[in-house]
């Protein structure tokens, strides 16, 4: 996917934007301004899953953060981690969502991306050079997780890579973690394939991104689709 240049944008109505807030793909247009309320998000993703939070997912989705990375290869021992996206829902009242997203390219300090990788996260290693280390963005990661259980599509690998690059600034991190692939396994078990593609097709969503934080809203909205979080369908 063409993308472009990375920008950042922080917006008015309860959505707090951290870090390098990147482009993708829509299946639909943006909607006129005029005709949003003045809360109102302009992306239709994120105006669906704020609609009725309580509603739709239940107050569990308050102790969740959603995670998605993209790497410089496969193995977390010596491969490094060039983008995060972190999502979560923060309850001002029972009415009242905010939806907060941290989403940052990660400087992997030399590291080049395996071709591999680079045709799946199609990052040129260029963009990396004057993004911030990873432990230049440890504290602020660190701040937004909180105490919160981590929903990630392959948890062992997001965990994997989020906990050595921790372990290379002797530090740990002690969230729980929950494998949404497994979820979906476990709930649709006549699918062919568990990947985040055949998930969203499954559930009529359009997924036409690999970035970090597009990966982590399909997740969001595969979890909203399914009603797993409101049914309690998993313990956390």
């Amino acid at each position: 996917m063409e993308r472009p240049e990375p920008s950042c944008k922080a917006t008015s109505w309860q959505l707090i934007s951290r870090g390098v807030d990147h482009q993708y793909s829509l299946s639909f247009g943006l909607p006129d301004p005029a005709s949003l309320k003045p809360d109102e998000p302009t992306d239709p993703i994120e105006r669906e899953l704020l609609q009725d939070v309580r509603g739709s997912f239940g107050p569990d989705i308050g102790k969740l953060c959603f995670v998605d990375t993209e790497t410089t290869g496969a193995y977390a021992s010596s491969d490094r981690i060039i983008e995060i996206a972190l999502i979560k829902f923060t309850e001002l009242s029972p009415e009242k969502w905010r939806l907060e997203k941290y989403v940052a390219l990660v400087n992997p300090e030399g590291r080049k991306s395996h071709p591999g990788a680079l045709r799946v996260h199609k990052i040129p290693d260029e963009w990396l050079l004057t993004a911030k280390t990873f432990p230049e963005q440890a504290a602020e990661i660190k701040s937004f997780l909180g105490t919160r259980r981590l929903v990630a599509q392959n948890a062992g690998f997001d965990r994997g890579f989020l906990r050595n690059e921790f372990r290379r600034m002797g530090e740990t991190i002690s969230n729980k973690w929950f494998c949404s692939r497994k979820h979906f396994k476990e709930f649709n078990p006549h699918l062919v394939s568990y990947g985040l593609e055949k998930v969203c097709r499954h559930y009529g969503i359009t997924y036409v991104a690999h970035r970090a934080e597009a990966d982590a809203l399909a997740i969001i909205r595969a979890f909203h689709r399914s009603g797993a979080i409101k049914d309690r369908r998993f313990r956390l």
